[in-house]
């Protein structure tokens, strides 16, 4: 009997036993399991703070390898950079980088604990999209207030940023892998479901087959990252924002269905946001938000979006230092004060670069041109980089003229005061002109010196301004549809030479414009008979070159007119709608410390920036997790990433 009590209670203790021990293995295979999102998300965050540097010290300084960092002097070790090939030497897909280069998990920290104490992640950045007809499923990008229609991020150049190099501006893929080590001994539990849910690698790395030196469990996530822009409102401001009460309009308009149009193109996207806690609205219609860092506005009753006090964007300085490239290397141009001609470059990598001292045209019909090539004539953007370390300020009939399909970025350290005809951008998209305030030197005291903006022009303004240590002044008085502006007196050209190029352009023009409409009827023809046959994936190619030719035609067109408008010396015209929008006023987005708009000042904000310019900081918009990976089609696949082990 007592030996039969014996063995009942041998049999029950070691019962307990072995569920004790399963139970307290378990424990630890459940914190390592914890332990490898925490890893995860880690690797997440490693990935996001690159892509800060993107923003804040450019792209240089993003997803470093060993080469580079051994190269700019920083030093480290290898296996604690980024990486552009798999274990075969062959580049990852869809511009990806790895971290670390040594292909295998980094070590993120190291804690205490009676189970495991390293925290580690093995991270995997790419562009998704596809460089095929773009489609809902390719992860691309939803064109503003068009929900169906999709932009390919490798075909758009809006995509990309201005000097259209770095590729900041697109969407991102983060594939973390987090991994924790399992304690104890290799064996599962003893509930199946978790064993299902969790799944150890004992013995051989699930993901990739290979064996693992001691047992490890590995987490992923995936998420995809949005960059928002720097010009996501009309006006942004880092401190106050005051508004006229007198004819002050705000609102907003698509450029890419064309020109500004008080009934048919417009919007409510004229948002007006500051970081500080004042917005003097006085009464001016806003046809948009009106956002406040924990602050108020000010007589808003004609405010028609919301009204909130929980905003706030950070505005990163843009100093000398931060300059591509060195400008030093750059002729000095002087101060110009009469008449100028730069030609643009057709490379994006090597556009022309110009830097003066300052820019002080007084009246009297000076012209500055920045002009296409004579041998650009489809309307191919071309580039130019303008640096002035001084003011730029225009009087009278005196004024700046920029090609129909010159992109101008401008850098300037002084101050800008554009007055008269002030400055006449051909393309009428404010994309294509973008001015930058360079932070000036600090004071001794600690602060900045004064700087200034004032846009007080005759004509049409078009561009972007983005100066966070500037004041900024908008008046330019609202002209309506079939009004008048000032124009500059043209004295007739005489020159026979310039006759013949003048007629010869006017020529192309009118041959373009029959060939325009003849495109448009190919294409009115073409969408019929799509209509008709919507499953005719042959008919949606065409409707796609179709519409190509249109675009190649109008921009072809668009630039020999300013090529004719720099010969004649005639600005366009602002006394019609057709230029004008239906309103003489300001077309863009601002960017300022404090900004002030007077009276009878129209302002219409281009929403196409809310996916154009600077990037601000970048958002997370999906988040996956665990097991699941998705390709670039958004198909789910087992794996992480090609070629990874």
């Amino acid at each position: 009997m007592v030996l039969i009590i014996v063995c009942v209670l041998s049999v029950v203790a070691s019962s307990m036993l072995l569920t004790t021990t399963t139970r307290y293995h378990t424990t630890y295979q459940s914190a390592s399991w914890q332990e490898a999102i925490v890893g995860a998300e880690a690797g997440v965050d490693l990935a996001m703070t690159e892509l800060r540097k993107r923003v804040v010290n450019g792209p240089s300084h993003s997803f470093q390898t060993a080469a580079l960092a051994a190269k700019s002097g920083t030093g480290g070790a290898a296996p604690a950079y980024w990486t552009v090939t798999n274990p075969a030497g062959t580049a990852y897909p869809n511009y990806g980088h790895a971290f670390p280069a040594s292909n295998q998990p980094y070590l993120l920290a190291s804690h205490g604990g009676e189970g495991n104490t390293a925290l580690q992640a093995r991270v995997y950045v790419d562009v998704p999209g596809s460089d095929t007809l773009p489609t809902p499923t390719n992860f691309a990008v939803t064109t503003p207030g068009d929900n169906n229609a999709f932009i390919s991020q490798f075909d758009n150049p809006n995509l990309r940023d201005p000097d259209g190099v770095d590729r900041s501006r697109w969407w991102y893929r983060i594939r973390s892998l987090g991994v924790a080590g399992v304690t104890g001994p290799p064996l599962p539990n003893l509930e199946k479901l978790d064993n299902r849910l969790r799944r150890f690698s004992f013995l051989t790395d699930w993901r990739t087959g290979d064996a693992v030196a001691s047992p490890q469990v590995s987490r992923m996530v995936e998420v995809l990252v949005r960059p928002e822009m720097n010009f996501r409102n009309a006006l942004m401001a880092d401190k106050r924002i005051d508004l006229s009460n007198q004819d002050v309009l705000i609102d907003s308009y698509d450029s890419s269905k064309g020109y500004y149009d008080s009934a048919t193109n417009h919007g409510t996207m004229g948002n007006i946001a500051t970081n500080g806690q004042l917005i003097n609205a006085n009464h001016a219609t806003v046809n948009g938000d009106a956002l406040t860092n924990n602050g108020t506005t000010a007589d808003g009753d004609k405010v028609t979006g919301q009204q909130s006090s929980n905003f706030y964007q950070e505005l990163t300085p843009l100093t000398a230092g931060l300059l591509n490239p060195g400008w030093s290397a750059v002729t000095d141009g002087g101060t110009l004060q009469t008449d100028a001609a730069y030609t643009a470059s057709t490379d994006a990598t090597n556009p022309t670069l110009v830097r003066l001292d300052g820019i002080n045209l007084p009246d009297g019909n000076h012209v500055i041109n920045f002009t296409a090539p004579d041998t650009v004539t489809d309307g191919s953007p071309t580039y130019v980089k303008l640096y002035v370390q001084g003011d730029i300020k225009t009087t009278g009939s005196s004024y700046i003229s920029v090609g129909a399909n010159v992109n101008l970025i401008v850098y300037f350290t002084g101050n800008i005061d554009l007055q008269g005809n002030g400055f006449l951008n051909n393309s009428f998209l404010a994309r294509n002109a973008v001015f930058n305030g360079v932070q000036p030197p600090v004071n001794a005291d600690g602060t900045y010196p004064d700087r200034s903006i004032n846009i007080a022009t005759s004509q049409d303004f078009e561009g972007i301004i983005y100066a966070p240590n500037h004041d900024l002044s908008l008046a330019l008085t609202a002209v309506p549809p079939g009004g008048t502006v000032g124009t500059p007196t043209v004295a007739p050209v005489t020159d026979p030479k310039t006759l013949t190029k003048i007629i010869g352009l006017q020529q192309k023009i009118a041959q373009d414009n029959a060939d325009l409409i003849n495109k448009q009827l190919v294409y009115a023809n073409d969408l019929a008979s799509y209509n008709q046959n919507s499953t005719n994936h042959g008919d949606s190619n065409k409707l796609q070159k179709d519409l190509a030719d249109i675009a190649r035609l109008q921009g072809k067109i668009a630039s020999l007119q300013a090529q004719l408008n720099a010969l004649t010396g005639t600005p366009p015209s602002s006394t019609t709608e057709d230029h004008a929008r239906g309103y003489n006023g300001i077309y863009g987005g601002f960017i300022s410390k404090t900004i002030t708009v007077a009276n009878k000042t129209h302002l219409h904000y281009d929403e196409t920036l809310r996916t154009a310019g600077p990037v601000n900081h970048y958002e997370i918009v999906n988040w996956f997790e665990d097991n699941a990976s998705h390709g670039t089609t958004g198909s789910s696949t087992a794996f992480w990433w090609a070629g990874a082990k």
